[in-house]
């Protein structure tokens, strides 16, 4: 029985009684960290939880939800360096502040949008764990265009296309043969956004072993670990994916699948290398594995270089599930994505699609299809924004930060730090005190590493990141002084 039919908690919460009042808390955007911390804030505000009960305990909360420790650990550190929760020691982590509250009162919505800051009161926050820039400017024209299109269709249609608008399909397939891999139209099946291409793909290998790469995408984690897979963690350097790590797996530890985002990694900005693009091809073949290509990222670049053809226009005879998204380029608000892959495997997916909502919304879908044709446009967009907001955090941080460590992305929207000493989720903490919002390595890690690493996109407009990276120099000041060097075999 769902929690609220029962009343808050007063005392001490079950982790079931938590996982219940958390419903559906992996829905929505941002680190998975942060979408826990604000669906346990959720719940004390409707009272489904009451101020002052103890929560369960992180590994507890981790299990049931079926994520990481490390997860689970930042994300009630946000809560306690917000105001929201608070330890006792010896005794465990508690909703709501200490005081008053923490004896069975309400957090009022003023916790809702501001945070408590060490220096001068609340403030508006300086938010780096989303990596999307808004919307081009080329949406609004679009869809202005649009409205002859939505009268045929209403008129033409019922409204459920669960494989997609045939419209959008043959311009996705267009635009992978423009890349150099011939594709029908039945080849692919549009999805709502790329997280769901990736969820229906997840449902494939529900419950077996799939090799990511590592750091990777939080959400994609979120996906494969919803599906009960087992994880072998692969490592990523300046070439990609490690392919030397796969090749060296022991036949106990064969994959299913292995999922690699080729052109750009999510946090790195890494490209994988074609002599090891080659490879991989040739591992799936020769192993019997799926290659889930997640190409979310490929438009989005501050270099003007056209991506790479996907893997499964190599020519192999490896099985490739190719991921893709309009969501980075275009609009996130768009909620469009896909998946291509042979005519059998979509025929798979196809099912798993209609249970999941008979089809994605027609209006996004005919915006798209206006869209696409507008990707070279778009992306020359992009760049330029981009590289505008890459030399201003960059600037920004050689001259407030400069002993922290970033890497060189060959794309995507984010640097990824490493800090001199410390962990990221413990300066996380610090940073919320001081009104900015990071996401710790370790959310991007199947297996807790990066320890030491944290993920800071360069998507905002350039005032707000000068603001942020002054608010992270304040808080590393405060910070660092008191941080303990992590042992060296912690910083992966």
């Amino acid at each position: 029985m769902p929690l609220e039919r029962r009343g808050p908690v007063t005392q001490h919460a079950q982790v079931a009684d938590v996982a219940a009042a958390l419903a559906d808390w992996t829905r929505g955007s941002g680190p998975m960290l942060a979408r826990l911390a604000a669906a346990l804030e959720a719940a004390v505000l409707r009272g489904t939880i009451a101020a002052g009960v103890r929560l369960p305990s992180e590994r507890e909360l981790a299990a049931r939800l079926g994520i990481s420790r490390s997860t689970v650990v930042a994300a009630y550190d946000r809560l306690k360096a917000e105001g929201r929760a608070h330890t006792q020691r010896g005794s465990g982590t508690y909703a709501g502040p200490p005081g008053p509250l923490a004896r069975g009162g309400r957090l009022s919505a003023g916790h809702l949008v501001s945070i408590v800051d060490n220096r001068d009161g609340p403030r508006q926050i300086v938010e780096f764990t989303i990596a999307a820039l808004p919307g081009s400017r080329e949406i609004a024209p679009a869809g202005e265009r649009l409205a002859k299109q939505l009268e045929r269709l209403s008129r033409e249609t019922p409204g459920y296309l669960p494989l997609g608008l045939p419209a959008l399909r043959r311009e996705i397939a267009q635009g992978y043969a423009a890349r150099g891999l011939p594709t029908d139209p039945e080849q692919i099946i549009v999805t709502s956004g790329a997280q769901q291409a990736i969820a229906l793909v997840a449902h494939l290998f529900r419950g077996e072993r799939i090799a990511m790469e590592d750091p990777t995408n939080p959400a994609s984690l979120d996906a494969f670990r919803a599906a009960g897979a087992d994880i072998v963690a692969i490592g990523v350097d300046d070439d990609g994916a490690n392919v030397d790590e796969l090749e060296r797996l022991p036949a106990a530890r064969m994959p299913a699948a292995v999922y690699v985002a080729t052109t750009y990694n999510n946090p790195t900005g890494t490209m994988l290398s074609a002599e090891r693009r080659r490879r991989l091809a040739e591992c799936a073949e020769r192993e019997g594995w799926t290659i889930v290509e997640d190409e979310t990222l490929c438009d989005i670049s501050i270099h003007d270089v056209d991506p790479p053809p996907p893997i499964a226009a190599l020519g192999s005879g490896a099985t490739v599930l190719s991921i893709g998204s309009a969501c980075k380029l275009f609009w996130g608000g768009l909620r469009i994505g896909w998946v291509r892959g042979d005519a059998q495997v979509i025929s798979r997916i196809a099912p798993l699609k209609i249970v999941a909502d008979l089809g994605t919304s027609l209006v996004g879908q005919a915006l798209c299809a206006e869209l696409l044709p507008l990707r070279d446009r778009v992306r020359a967009e992009r760049r330029a924004q981009l590289n505008l907001r890459y030399r201003t955090l960059v600037a920004a941080l050689e001259r407030e930060l400069p002993s922290w460590s970033r890497n060189e992305p060959r794309g995507g929207s984010s640097l990824w730090i490493e800090l001199p000493h410390g962990d990221s989720a413990s300066f996380a903490v610090e940073a919320a005190r001081f009104g900015v919002t990071l996401a710790p390595g370790p959310v991007f890690s199947s297996a807790e590493r990066h320890a030491r690493r944290l993920r800071l996109p360069f998507v905002l407009d350039p005032d707000v990141l000068l603001a942020g990276v002054d608010r992270l120099a304040a808080a590393w000041s405060a910070y660092a002084p008191r941080a303990t060097t992590l042992p060296l075999d912690a910083v992966v």
